[in-house]
């Protein structure tokens, strides 16, 4: 009785693992790598009340306000392309938010609802 596959054996078993390893990669992808959120939040239903999403968008801003007060420090946070290269000094990114918001097209279709200051307060 044989009890151990050759090298051809296990050639013909990984090439058909492959393609069906393939196969279901390309059906179903998973989870991308490079967008996973940052937390879930778990409650159960008694715990809900109607204050539920404005206490916690209210938390959201405060911690977003402590810990990326600005553009460059969000970008920075979430390793955005080209956030290595955007200011550190608090002065020069108030300097750059303020010739940015100078080039922002008022006729702009987007409706951005209350603004975050740019600034350190």
């Amino acid at each position: 009785m044989k009890t151990r596959l050759n090298k051809s054996d296990l050639a013909a078993v990984y090439g058909d693992l492959e393609v069906a390893n393939s196969a279901f990669s390309e059906r179903y992808p998973g989870v991308r790598p490079d967008r996973l959120p940052i937390h879930t939040l778990y409650g159960g239903a008694h715990l809900f009340k109607k204050e539920t999403p404005d206490k916690l968008g209210g938390l959201a801003l405060k911690h977003l306000t402590a810990y990326a007060p600005n553009f460059a420090e969000f970008a920075r946070a979430l390793e955005l392309p080209g956030a290595k290269s955007l200011p550190v000094k608090p002065e020069t990114i108030d300097a750059l938010a303020d010739s940015l918001e100078g080039q922002v097209n008022s006729d702009a279709e987007l409706d951005f609802g209350d603004r975050i200051s740019t600034r350190r307060e």
